[in-house]
């Protein structure tokens, strides 16, 4: 396409070509890989705690009548017992024995891990 064409065509400039080698090729492919699968692997994050932390609200508020105040204070609890976990100052399993010892409820006959 020439000057006069891309004028015509409303083009202003040239689309940038780009020469790459197998190598470059691949380490971009790959790049883009790794960044896509990060986004998916924090977009599953966000999701999980999302069930994690609304699905006991709603079960809070509808079988047990918890009102703003005591839901307020769950849910900050939650936010702290979760930054335990991902600091590793706990562990599930600790959480698991903890709750066994304290009250006698095991948790693996409700939910299996």
């Amino acid at each position: 396409m020439n000057r006069k064409q891309r004028r015509k065509a409303g083009i202003k400039t040239r689309v940038p070509t780009h020469n790459l080698t197998q190598e470059q090729l691949y380490a971009e492919i790959k790049k883009g890989v790794e960044e896509y699968r990060e986004q998916l692997r924090s977009e599953a994050v966000d999701d999980a705690l999302r069930v994690l932390a609304y699905v006991p609200l709603m079960v809070l508020r509808d079988k047990f009548g918890f009102g703003k105040i005591r839901l307020d204070k769950f849910l900050r609890e939650f936010a702290e017992q979760v930054d335990c976990v991902e600091n590793d100052y706990v562990g599930f399993e600790d959480m698991i024995e903890t709750i066994k010892d304290e009250t006698g409820l095991v948790i693996t006959d409700y939910i299996k891990f």
